[in-house]
């Protein structure tokens, strides 16, 4: 399980394990995140979804800047890979990979995004900032 630690007031990714969904135990040292507040998401990371991809995961993960308006609420979501779902490499160091296409002035958000795989299509549930600053659920649907 990937949770959302606070440390410091900030928002890191921490992982835990259970046999029985009921004991749980950090893997790795519980004091060090899974992933650093650095690069575009130095002021929130946290995980949003794991996708199978046969060897291996896709982490996507949610972050802001603390350069950002309101870097609380305005997330937007990266991807990293990892082969033992606690060593994540983030493919998306420099910026988000994934940020609102109906922006307004001040956010872009892409959040709490679901991934699945649907027969041969990619699906993807997130939160999106509208052109009225309103956010909504959409979905986007990916060929393989």
């Amino acid at each position: 399980m990937s949770v959302i630690g606070y440390v410091r007031q900030n928002e890191r990714i921490f992982h835990f394990r259970s046999g029985d969904g009921e004991k749980w135990s950090p893997v790795g040292n519980p004091y060090e995140s899974m992933m650093d507040l650095s690069g575009w998401h130095n002021f929130f990371v946290r995980p949003a979804s794991v996708l199978p991809l046969g060897v291996g995961y896709l982490f996507v993960y949610e972050g802001s800047n603390t350069k950002w308006y309101d870097p609380v609420y305005n997330i937007a979501t990266g991807l990293g890979f990892t082969l033992d779902l606690h060593h994540v490499t983030d493919i998306t160091p420099d910026s988000p990979l994934l940020l609102s296409s109906t922006p307004t002035e001040h956010f872009a958000t892409f959040r709490y995004s679901h991934w699945l795989w649907v027969n041969d299509e990619l699906w993807v549930y997130a939160e999106v900032k509208c052109p009225n600053d309103a956010n909504e659920i959409r979905l986007f649907r990916l060929k393989r």
